[in-house]
């Protein structure tokens, strides 16, 4: 399941003491939730740090995005949440050039830095349009990637990400947090 952040900011302090229940329904029904918690923290953030079992910080190609993505990993270290349930992400690789995983790596201290490519156009198009599906439909390099990122934190956490059944035998929680200024 994928949770995003309410459309209008001003109400997204209505789930601030929420967030533990709200992972917790979510992940009775799925097997694998993602949490679009955005760019800036909050309590929002410390209670789904506290409620999941990995965290995914995603980052651009821009060194003030490592950056940014530098300092809310060290953040979540000092809200007591251990450095192997942080996970890390670069976005848009490939074409642009800008930031790799490599160099993010290196920014991280050694961390292993997933990367996504980048989709082309057809992703700001189809995801303006509302229709992302499509996406997976094309196969889509980026939606490749995100089955391919799917799966392996689905195994980092022993779950199935991808369901066949109307039964989920595992219930994990995966926070992403977009590191973008």
């Amino acid at each position: 399941s994928f949770l995003a952040a309410p459309e209008l900011p001003e109400l997204g302090d209505l789930i601030v003491g929420r967030v533990g229940d709200l992972c917790a329904r979510a992940c009775s029904a799925f097997s694998m939730t993602v949490l679009n918690l955005g760019s800036t923290w909050g309590d929002v953030h410390a209670e789904a740090l506290e409620a999941s079992d990995l965290a995914l910080f995603v980052m651009d190609q821009r060194g003030t995005s490592v950056e940014a993505c530098r300092q809310a990993s060290a953040l979540a270290r000092r809200l007591g949440m251990p450095g192997a349930r942080c996970s890390y992400l670069v976005n848009r690789c490939g074409q642009r050039g800008g930031v790799t995983g490599l160099d993010a790596s290196l920014a991280l201290g050694g961390a292993h830095v997933y990367e996504l490519p980048d989709g082309g156009r057809a992703v700001d198009d189809l995801v303006g349009a509302g229709c992302p599906g499509q996406l997976f439909e094309q196969e889509n390099p980026l939606a490749q990637g995100v089955l391919d990122l799917a799966r392996r934190l689905a195994g980092m956490l022993g779950v199935e990400p991808l369901r066949d059944s109307g039964e989920n035998t595992a219930r994990r929680r995966i926070t992403g947090r977009g590191a973008r200024r």
